[in-house]
């Protein structure tokens, strides 16, 4: 993992003095980016956890310009046994199809966590359950072929005003198997307790915008998940500083299509076919979604940039080489669809 930081790391991150422990048994990565109104409920919600074990917060801070870096400070004095703070700076961070994002702080703070376990909790999300981490880490320390164990989450805005009581939908409520979780079975990121399992991530994780689905079907290459309906709910806030909860339809169309790919790639490269044929398969009904979703917007440049990347990446990527075939496969799938939604719309 540190040779994939060190390919874009131009200047040198600052650590925060701190007295934490080596030998955490969970390492709680917190990534944050503007995020003055947010974060110290962050923090709350971590450092009231009731543990009979040491736990450190890892706090990266990614240069913000609102106040954020400034009371990142001040809990790093004020508890220096617990968090380790990190100072990014903006020239290290890594962008994915043109859009910044925070994957080299993440990356970074999970390279140096040290603890058996890590926990995700974003700096605009919060934790309710003081016995969250205890819970996780008591049935993760008594199931060995488990890997991960998370719960559900409520949605509020940027006030606190609650906008859904249930983030997760009934069908993900449950515990799965390690080959669903391959396949990117719906983890909520800020309910994660996972074993620190992964020393070095495939390099097809920067090439997507949705790290967080990657990373889950990573995990599921060491084992299972448990689904914990006894954890209180934590909190997903959704606001206008938020890079998915407030993007549009076709830019998370987009977004997910390309992580398929890239997941397709991973899989397809180490060899595990049959994962890599869902991803092939996902990828196709993705195409189907994007071409929908332009077509309703009335978006004529991404219709025709899909038409030639399913050929292109059909012929290519996935070696269906009977080209002319393979047009007139391609072209009745795209034709239908229109024709298709033009229906719809009369």
């Amino acid at each position: 993992m540190k040779e994939l930081l060190s390919k874009y790391q131009k200047v040198p991150v600052e650590e925060h003095p701190n007295d934490t422990t080596d030998k955490p048994t969970v390492s709680v990565c917190v990534q944050t980016y503007n995020h003055v109104n947010f974060i110290k409920q962050n923090l709350e919600g971590i450092l009231m956890q009731k543990t009979d074990f040491h736990f450190e917060i890892l706090l990266g801070e990614d240069e913000s310009a609102d106040g954020t870096r400034e009371i990142c400070k001040e809990y790093a004095v004020k508890y220096p046994e617990k968090i380790r703070l990190f100072l990014h700076s903006r020239e290290n961070n890594i962008k994915i199809n043109g859009t910044p994002t925070g994957r080299f702080n993440l990356f970074y703070n999970l390279s140096h966590s040290m603890g058996k376990y890590i926990a995700l909790c974003e700096g605009d999300d919060y934790w309710t359950d003081p016995y969250k981490l205890q819970k996780q880490v008591d049935f993760l320390e008594g199931n060995e072929e488990y890997v991960m164990c998370g719960h559900d989450a409520k949605v509020v805005d940027e006030g606190g005003c609650l906008i859904r009581e249930s983030k997760l939908p009934a069908e993900f409520k449950r515990d799965c198997s390690a080959d669903e979780l391959k396949r990117s079975f719906w983890v909520l990121t800020l309910s994660m307790c996972f074993r620190n399992v992964i020393k070095e991530f495939p390099a097809e994780i920067n090439k997507v915008a949705n790290g967080d689905t990657f990373l889950i079907s990573l995990l599921g290459q060491h084992g299972k998940y448990k689904y914990m309906p006894e954890i209180k709910p934590a909190v997903y806030r959704s606001h206008e500083g938020g890079v998915w909860s407030n993007a549009s339809k076709l830019y998370k169309s987009k977004q997910s299509l390309n992580t398929v790919l890239f997941q397709y790639k991973y899989f397809n490269r180490i060899k595990d076919f049959l994962i890599a044929q869902h991803y092939y398969n996902r990828y196709i009904g993705r195409l189907d979604n994007l071409l929908v979703i332009s077509i309703h917007e009335k978006k004529k440049s991404v219709v025709i940039n899909t038409y030639f990347k399913l050929l292109f990446n059909r012929y290519f990527m996935f070696k269906e080489r009977k080209f002319w075939y393979l047009q007139k496969s391609v072209g009745k799938f795209f034709l239908s669809r229109i024709y298709f939604n033009l229906k719809l719309k009369k």
